[in-house]
């Protein structure tokens, strides 16, 4: 971000769609939203860190870390919120004179099957967030 600017929020985790008579999960399977920009520093002109990408797990992605401060003074800028992962939701901005982005809402998985075909997930799998069944294939 500029120096003078609050962070940018957190990017959307989007959509995962699976559709076929059969559908099996065996590895993982995420949607999750990105962390949010933090604020810039006009104490010391120093621009806020991006926030960090979805994970393939069940962590939130990080939010970035507000600029630094100069010689003498703090920074005025706040840290980037959590984005959205597994039953977590996303997480505002820490608040300051340039305030941090919001961490990015959490997308959709959707798995649709013929009636009767129920989704086969694997023990060792990992699905974030949680997915929507839908047998009207």
């Amino acid at each position: 971000g500029s120096l003078a600017s609050a962070g940018g929020g957190g990017g959307s985790g989007g959509l995962v769609f699976l559709e076929a008579p059969v559908v099996t999960v065996l590895g993982k399977l995420a949607a999750n939203g990105g962390g949010g920009g933090g604020g810039g520093s006009g104490n010391g002109s120093n621009d806020g860190k991006d926030g960090g990408n979805g994970a393939l797990s069940t962590a939130q992605a990080t939010g970035g870390a507000a600029g630094g401060g100069g010689i003498f003074t703090s920074s005025n800028g706040g840290d980037g919120g959590k984005g959205a992962a597994g039953a977590s939701g996303s997480t505002r901005g820490a608040t300051n004179l340039n305030g941090g982005g919001a961490g990015g809402g959490a997308g959709r998985i959707w798995l649709r099957t013929p009636e009767g075909a129920t989704p086969i997930i694997g023990g060792q799998s990992m699905i974030s967030p949680s997915p929507t069944i839908d047998a009207s294939l």
